[in-house]
């Protein structure tokens, strides 16, 4: 074995390797940078090194759909021992990360900020910018919109100085969220358009197609239905040169609600399939009730009524494993849109008055309820 400071450069240089593999969703050789970067740091002793090995594994585990395993990393990373700030605000914003892939985002937040507070003021920037910037996607997901912008201008002088066309496009791209959420279109297609075009300078294609979904859904809010599907089909190119099931099934979804709001059923409803298939054995059960209630909507606007509501049903009985706090509204609405179709709009609008309570929530059931008398 190589001498014990080379053993750690290139310890170093394997974990940066993983992260630039990871982030690119070129998963199988990661988890192997991943692990040879383990092996060296645990030769020379280096066990914040160590942690930080094995908090990068637990993220490609979770990206693999392997939950027990990512904790299981996530256990050894604590095991170290360190009384590094840093290091325990990452952790906890891992362990906050493992609760998104759960659909859990409350416990997302809890535990980011919970990360954030263990750390230096004094500490490494990069290393407080990624933890703060993970606050502000898990504030945007429960629909803290501006608190996620308050920490997304904290970190903006930090990201300015850094300088990067990858960091910055991410920023664009964190902010673009917001906008969505807000229902502010043209500015996150500007936002999104920005971002794109930042990822590929920077060669980094998957979080450049990541761009390109959110841009084709903010299309397709906006009504620009062939923009929607050309980008959010160039987005899934993509996807599928990668090992990220989970994602490719979301664009999936997203362009089987593409098709159906353009009025290509048949076309919708394969698009839902495919999905569905990827995600059978996939462990967000947030994510399998929506599309199967996507699933309901369109075939009940195709008339097939007993498909219909077995799908529906089906989407129900994924709800108490999904802990994304939409879902069962989610799937509320679809039973909306398949009884409407099926049992005329006065059963449907009983259905969605209770369960859409807040303002966004009230403007997704209208739209839904508009799209379904069009079609």
């Amino acid at each position: 074995m190589s001498d014990g400071p080379s053993a750690l450069a290139r310890a170093r240089l394997l974990l940066q390797r993983a992260s630039a593999l990871q982030i690119q969703r070129r998963l199988a050789d990661a988890r192997t940078s991943g692990e040879e970067a383990s092996a060296l740091a645990t030769a020379v002793g280096d066990r914040l090194l160590q942690a930080h090995v094995r908090m990068r594994l637990a993220v490609i585990a979770s990206q693999f759909g392997e939950p027990e395993e990512a904790k299981h990393q996530l256990g050894l990373a604590g095991d170290v021992g360190s009384t590094d700030p840093s290091l325990q605000g990452l952790l906890a914003m891992a362990h906050g990360r493992m609760a998104l892939y759960t659909g859990d985002h409350e416990s997302y937040v809890q535990l980011t900020r919970a990360g954030l507070a263990r750390m230096s003021p004094t500490g490494d920037d990069l290393d407080v910018v990624l933890v703060r910037t993970s606050l502000a996607s898990a504030l945007t997901a429960t629909g803290d919109l501006d608190a996620a912008e308050r920490e997304l201008d904290a970190v903006e002088p930090t990201l300015r100085a850094l300088g990067g066309a990858r960091r910055l496009g991410s920023q664009e791209f964190r902010r673009a969220t917001v906008a969505l959420h807000r229902g502010d279109l043209e500015r996150a297609i500007e936002l999104l358009t920005a971002a794109a075009a930042r990822q590929m300078e920077a060669g980094m294609t998957r979080p450049a197609a990541m761009a390109w979904n959110n841009l084709g859904w903010a299309h397709m809010e906006a009504g620009r239905h062939a923009e929607a599907q050309a980008l959010l089909e160039r987005a899934l190119a993509v996807h599928r040169r990668f090992d990220d099931h989970r994602t490719e099934a979301l664009t999936l979804t997203d362009l089987g609600v593409a098709r159906q709001v353009a009025g290509d059923l048949p076309a919708a409803r394969d698009r839902l399939r495919e999905a569905l298939a990827l995600l059978e054995s996939h462990p967000d059960a947030w994510v399998r009730a929506s599309c199967r209630a996507h699933l309901a909507e369109v075939l009940a606007a195709m008339g097939e009524g007993a498909e219909a509501r077995a799908s529906l049903t089906e989407a129900e009985g994924c709800l108490p494993g999904a802990r994304w706090r939409h879902a069962p509204l989610r799937v509320e609405l679809a039973r909306a849109h398949v009884q409407l179709r099926l049992d005329g709009a006065a059963v449907a609008e009983d259905l969605v008055r209770p369960v859409a309570a807040d303002a966004p929530q009230i403007r997704v059931a209208r739209r839904l309820l508009a799209r379904a008398r069009a079609t």
